[in-house]
């Protein structure tokens, strides 16, 4: 699991954004050094830790974006993004082939020899994805952020001396509340698809917004006395299963493709193979549907959505 970042709560003064920068231009400097460190090695564990510590820093800094005006994060936001979305790729062919390499033991000869072939097919495309991640880290910089000067950061509302109508944060807490609100309000409108024989596509949608809400309610972790740990826990496991559910979304639709090719070629023995996968990652995405589901029920029943709203309002 990647380690977790947080913003410690400044006084209520101008002080409040330059925390936010300091923090981020420490969490880039932590990722990159881990990025090198990844990169040596090419195991799945490794590549979904590098994963994870990118896209905590992408969302971290898209949601701060309004609240600070350093004009050098804008093009290092969408380097990042496109990092993370690298590492997304590799992440996926990762959990393809392993999740390949088990079924194969499983299947008669003929089945096995066609999803080794396949299993090659995408480790062909893990590399040429991790060549892509490589020139994307060299285009970045290792000190991009670190190079830019610390200067006093003034609230976005205030930019070149014009006051607009929304207020500037006056506290990280106010930050805080809104951010997660926001992201709180998100997943709630999402999660009537759960219910709804969702298609992967529209999973997503609820995977992307557990993500976000899990790391924010991490990011401003210190902003309160009480403990929102077992917030982000919750939606960590939440996360996870309907992140499972998106990847089986995205095999089974691949392999529907494959089965309409096959059908065309007239390639039988392929077809046969693609089928038998095809039903085995359909078993597979239901399980982890009802997972994410029975989570969600969960959360809902032990009204988790108010007590977080009630725990972040507190002291405001």
């Amino acid at each position: 699991m990647a380690r977790t970042f947080s913003i410690t709560v400044p006084p209520y003064d101008h002080g409040v954004t330059n925390r936010i920068h300091r923090a981020l231009l420490q969490q880039f400097d932590e990722t990159f050094a881990l990025s090198h460190k990844v990169l040596r090695r090419t195991d799945a564990a490794n590549i979904q830790l590098m994963s994870s510590a990118f896209r905590r820093l992408y969302l971290a800094i898209s949601d701060l974006r309004p609240f600070i005006t350093d004009h050098s994060l804008s093009s290092v936001e969408i380097n990042i993004r496109g990092i993370a979305d690298a590492l997304d790729e590799i992440r996926y062919q990762d959990m393809a082939i392993q999740a390949l390499e088990e079924v194969a033991p499983q299947t008669p000869h003929e089945i096995r020899q066609t999803i080794q072939q396949f299993i090659e097919t995408r480790k062909k495309v893990r590399r040429k994805s991790r060549q892509i991640l490589e020139r994307a880290l060299v285009s970045l910089g290792e000190n991009v952020l670190s190079h830019s000067s610390p200067k006093t950061i003034t609230p976005a509302a205030q930019q070149n001396g014009v006051i607009r109508q929304r207020k500037p944060a006056g506290s990280l807490k106010n930050v805080a509340n809104s951010i997660i609100k926001s992201h709180l309000g998100e997943l709630e409108k999402c999660s009537a698809l759960i219910d709804e024989s969702p298609q992967a596509t529209e999973l997503g949608a609820m995977d992307r917004a557990t993500q976000r809400l899990q790391y924010a309610i991490e990011l401003f972790s210190d902003c309160w006395t009480t403990d929102v740990r077992p917030f982000s826990r919750s939606l960590a496991n939440l996360q996870r299963a309907l992140s499972e559910v998106s990847d089986c979304g995205a095999w089974i639709n691949e392999l529907r493709k494959q089965i309409l090719e096959s059908k065309k070629t007239n390639a039988q023995q392929a077809r046969r193979t693609f089928v038998f996968l095809f039903t085995q990652f359909s078993e597979l995405r239901n399980f982890h549907l009802e997972e994410s589901s029975a989570l969600w029920n969960l959360w809902q029943t032990d009204q988790l959505s108010n007590q977080l709203l009630k725990t972040i309002t507190r002291s405001i």
